[in-house]
């Protein structure tokens, strides 16, 4: 398969449960950011994992923009996995369920093309489980700075100047 595109950015995160909507907060901003980049595509995601082979067909690399919880950094720290960083949470499938790891690892087994390299940019959140389309303090009032190491980490993983990030 032709790859069309050099990158595609997939946002994720549920917008009515706090702090998981981050993904989705960013992403919005990145779809304006790069509406007129030829050389980025910006994606909502909201399939399975599974879905997400057939989604980044034809892209050189892909980004995946979301929270994460680890609990070892602030909330609000922006941190990039790799493909490798990520098969640490590869827990191993089941027919009832299979992670994105999992996912990743068994395309790559069956020989199915697959980007050359897919990362994530975690937003590092507190977890509350609970709705609501807000932030919380900690994360709303670091946003824009949150907004802009994301931007800067595009950047580095597509190697081309962005230019502006307001």
């Amino acid at each position: 398969m032709q790859k069309s595109r050099r990158t595609l950015i997939c946002y994720l995160g549920n917008p009515i449960v706090k702090n998981d909507c981050i993904g989705y907060a960013l992403g919005r901003r990145l779809e304006q950011f790069f509406k007129s980049d030829a050389r980025v595509v910006v994606r909502e995601f909201t399939g399975s994992p599974l879905d997400f082979i057939s989604e980044t067909q034809g892209f050189q690399q892909v980004l995946i923009v979301d929270a994460m919880v680890t609990g070892t950094v602030p909330a609000g720290t922006v941190k990039v996995l790799t493909e490798t960083d990520l098969e640490r949470y590869r827990v191993g499938a089941s027919a009832h369920s299979i992670n994105l790891p999992e996912a990743l690892a068994l395309a790559r087994t069956m020989h199915i093309p697959m980007p050359e390299r897919v990362s994530l940019i975690g937003i590092e959140v507190a977890w509350s489980g609970e709705f609501g389309e807000e932030l919380a303090p900690e994360l709303a009032d670091q946003l824009e700075r949150i907004y802009k190491d994301v931007l800067v980490s595009i950047e580095r993983m597509t190697k081309s100047k962005l230019g502006t990030y307001d």
